[in-house]
C-alpha cells in the first residue's frame, strides 16, 4: 500500500458511508484483535526502490484483514441508505443490544487522529505505561474500557535495533472480584495484566518479553528488553497477553504500534515524510459500554464494529498517484 503526500483537496474516507449498529451484525470469527500497520508516504524515487518495507505490507501478519478493511464490498458489508441515514446489512447480530449504551458524538469521515509517540534517545527508551479504565466516545457510543495511558489504542513506540526498552507498568485498574479457577486457561481476572512485544525476535525470560508475568491490580512492575543491534527493521505492535484476560483487554483497546526504525529512511525523500500508523481494533461492548463478562467478546448478538486508531470510519485524504 503506498500513500502519497497530503493533499487539501479532500477526497472520500474510506468507507465513505458510515456503519451504525444495526440488526444482524456478521460473526467475524477469528479471535478478538488489534493490527498495527504504518503506511509511509513514497516520492518520486519509489520506482527505484527494490523489494518491500514497513512502508509496504503488515509485518505482524494480518495483511488479508487489514486489506479487507479498505473496501466492505471484501468483508462482505452491503451498505444502502433507508430514510436517508446510512445501514449496513449483515448476517448475524441483533442491533436491540445497542439499547441502553450512552451515546457520544459521532462525525462520519473525521479526520484520522494519529497517535502519541515515544522516542527512544541516545538507545534508550525510558517511559511509564499506565494501565486504567477510560471513557472513549467511539462510532457514536461512549465506552468504558480498559486502555494504555487512557487512550485508544496505546503510545506509539519508535525505537532502533540495538536500543534498550526499559518501561515502568503501573496497573491502576481495581481489584478483581473473582477467585482463581482451577484451570488457569479458562477467563479469569480481567485486571491483571502483563506485556508483550508482539513480533520481536528479543529475550522471553525474566523482565523482558515474559508473558508468563502477573502483573496483578495497584502494583508496579518494571520491563527491560534489548533489542538485538541485528534485528529485522519494521511494524510490529504490543499488547496484553496474559492467560485469562488477554482476549478482553485487548478487544477494549489495549494495544499499541511498536516500530523499529530503519529500511530506507537515509534517504531525504523518505525521511522528509509522514508515516501513517493505523491501528485496526474490532469493538465490541455490552449494553452498558464495556466489557466485564468472557460472553460480551464471542456471542454474534453483541454490538460490534471496527476502528481506526480509536475512530469509526475516519478520512484520509491523498493526492492522486
Amino acid at each position: 500500500m503506498r500513500v502519497c503526500r497530503d493533499d487539501p483537496k479532500p477526497t472520500p474516507a474510506i468507507g465513505s458511508t458510515p456503519l451504525p449498529l444495526l440488526p444482524n451484525l456478521p460473526m467475524i470469527e477469528s479471535a478478538a484483535h488489534a493490527e498495527a500497520i504504518a503506511v509511509k508516504p513514497i516520492g518520486p524515487l519509489s520506482g527505484h526502490l527494490r523489494g518491500t518495507s514497513r512502508r509496504d505490507f503488515l509485518w505482524t501478519g494480518g495483511t488479508s484483514f487489514a486489506t479487507g478493511l479498505l473496501s466492505p464490498v471484501l468483508i462482505g458489508l452491503g451498505v444502502n441508505k433507508v430514510r436517508g441515514e446510512s445501514r449496513t446489512n449483515m448476517q448475524g447480530h441483533d442491533g436491540a443490544r445497542s439499547i441502553g449504551v450512552p451515546r457520544a458524538p459521532y462525525q462520519s469521515a473525521a479526520p484520522l487522529i494519529a497517535p502519541e509517540v515515544r522516542r527512544s534517545v541516545s538507545g534508550e527508551l525510558r517511559t511509564t505505561m499506565r494501565v486504567r479504565y477510560a471513557y472513549k466516545d467511539i462510532g457514536g457510543y461512549r465506552l468504558h474500557l480498559r486502555s494504555y495511558e487512557g487512550s485508544i489504542p496505546g503510545p506509539t513506540i519508535r525505537v532502533h535495533a540495538g536500543d534498550v526498552l526499559r518501561i515502568r507498568l503501573i496497573n491502576d485498574l481495581p481489584p478483581n472480584q473473582d477467585p482463581v479457577p482451577v484451570d488457569m486457561m479458562l477467563p479469569h481476572h480481567f485486571n491483571t495484566t502483563n506485556f508483550h512485544f508482539h513480533g520481536l525476535h528479543v529475550s522471553p525470560e525474566g523482565l523482558s518479553d515474559n508473558i508468563f508475568r502477573s502483573m496483578a491490580p495497584g502494583q508496579s512492575y518494571e520491563i527491560e528488553t534489548t533489542i538485538p543491534r541485528d534485528h529485522t527493521r519494521g511494524t510490529y505492535w504490543y499488547h496484553p497477553h496474559h492467560h485469562g484476560s488477554a482476549d478482553v483487554q485487548i478487544t477494549g483497546g489495549m494495544a499499541g504500534a511498536l516500530i523499529v526504525e530503519g529500511d530506507f529512511d537515509d534517504i531525504p525523500e523518505i525521511s522528509s515524510s509522514v508515516d501513517r500508523v493505523l491501528i485496526l481494533n474490532e469493538v465490541l461492548f455490552d449494553h452498558r459500554g464495556t466489557i466485564e463478562t468472557y460472553d460480551t467478546v464471542w456471542p454474534e448478538a453483541v454490538p460490534r464494529f471496527l476502528s481506526v486508531n480509536g475512530q469509526r470510519e475516519p478520512a484520509i485524504r491523498m493526492q492522486p498517484g
